[in-house]
């Protein structure tokens, strides 16, 4: 065996973890330096349009989290148009995560 070969052992499952991490780390990398992200204070009322970027979902998907209770209901503003704050937002994630984290049976 020459001295710049090496022989290493390495389960299939550790294997494959290892390469969904490169990966996950390389698409956030591309995903970070595509598109600049916008700073919100937690009492910014964001549209509809505005929460699905601020959570990296679809405008549908937003639909189905308020249909599913995922999200707090927005309050409206005069012209009837859904707004939620920041604050909601962030609360709405936390709990997600922490189900996640955690689930209940």
């Amino acid at each position: 065996m020459s001295n710049d070969t090496q022989v290493i052992g390495i389960t299939i499952g550790a294997l494959r973890e290892l390469i969904r991490d490169i990966f996950r780390e390389e698409f956030d990398r591309l995903d970070k330096s595509s598109t600049p992200t916008i700073e919100y204070k937690d009492t910014d009322r964001l549209s509809i349009m505005q929460v699905a970027t601020y959570l990296g979902v679809s405008r549908k998907t937003v639909d189905n989290y308020r249909a599913a209770k995922l999200i707090p209901e927005p309050e409206y503003n005069l012209s009837g148009k859904p707004r939620w704050t920041v604050a909601q937002l962030k609360e709405a994630v936390n709990q997600r995560k922490a189900k996640q984290k955690f689930p209940v049976s």
